[in-house]
């Protein structure tokens, strides 16, 4: 069978309530895949766009993705989602155009269907074979990711459970253990982080990244306090997260942010198929939207419980 192009994209998203950005972000990757992309990173931010995309954590991860040329094109629904204005729109599909991204708007208003819209388009990068994607995918070396950005609300926990499932599902991640595993520990982190790392309606982001044979997850909150262990008892019917990630992780741990304010709870499992010697590893999961340095690289079993602070 001949092997057939396809391009690589990034799919962004924006909204204001969480649980839909989230739901949105997993549409349109669906249906970018559906129309012939590889999806190289997703990503939503919760907020309105009225906001600048210089100031959305998710934008500016995707931004530094984008810059090392993560992408021929940029999938979203509607370009509405990078600005609020037209003149905003148009300031950031042409900066996108002259860095070689085509912005493909999937469910366009009127305006976008327009001339105004096409006179970006600009030639795409030489594509991606899918018979080489494809090996790559099964060898879980393919560089993919998703980050999504969302206030700490109890509710918000279920959604990226939701989220992170349907990306191991399509991803074909590679790693040994049950993907719905992952996902319930993926979800214990982000309880956490919630629970015990933000005040209500803070930030917190979560960032899966497969690449080097790894795939890696990192919860970052703004509490810089280190975790710490707290036994569950006999009877307890909580403070068995951490023990969950631990077991069924290669490692795990926490990055502190540089400023002081925040921290990223990280852990890593490795694919079937390790990458081959010589290939770069991955940074942890959560770096993209501000910088972090190492702080705690091994922990006990327990039950991870942080402190909110300011």
């Amino acid at each position: 069978m001949p092997a057939v192009n396809v391009r690589t994209a990034v799919v962004y998203t924006c909204r204001p309530d969480a649980g839909a950005a989230m739901a949105a972000l997993s549409d349109l990757t669906r249906v970018a895949e559906e129309s012939g992309y590889r999806v190289r990173t997703a990503v939503s931010d919760t907020t309105g766009a009225d906001m600048p995309l210089a100031l959305r954590p998710g934008w500016r991860y995707l931004n530094g993705l984008i810059g090392h040329g993560g992408a021929g094109a940029l999938v979203t629904g509607s370009t509405g989602v990078l600005a609020a204005d037209s003149a905003g729109r148009w300031s950031a599909v042409a900066a996108l155009a002259e860095r070689g991204v085509e912005v493909e708007a999937v469910r366009p208003t009127a305006r976008e269907v327009g001339q105004w819209m096409r006179i970006w388009r600009r030639p795409a990068p030489l594509p991606r074979t899918r018979a080489g994607l494809e090996a790559a995918d099964r060898a879980g070396l393919e560089p993919r990711s998703c980050c999504v950005v969302f206030p700490a609300r109890p509710e918000h926990a279920r959604d990226v459970r939701k989220l992170v499932s349907g990306i191991l599902g399509s991803w074909g991640s590679g790693v040994e253990e049950d993907p719905d595993l992952v996902a319930a520990a993926v979800n214990e982190l982000v309880v956490n982080a919630i629970t015990h790392g933000s005040w209500p309606g803070d930030p917190v982001t979560v960032t899966v990244e497969r690449a080097a044979g790894e795939l890696r997850v990192g919860v970052a909150d703004r509490s810089p306090l280190r975790p710490h262990r707290r036994d569950a008892g006999m009877e307890g019917i909580s403070g068995r997260g951490l023990a969950m990630v631990a077991g069924i992780s290669d490692g795990w741990g926490t990055t502190r942010a540089a400023s002081g304010t925040g921290k990223t709870v990280w852990m890593r499992l490795r694919t079937r198929l390790n990458a081959p010697s010589g290939t770069a590893a991955s940074v942890p999961a959560g770096e993209g939207p501000a910088q972090h340095h190492p702080d705690v690289t091994a922990q006990p079993c327990g039950h991870l419980i942080t402190g909110r602070a300011r």
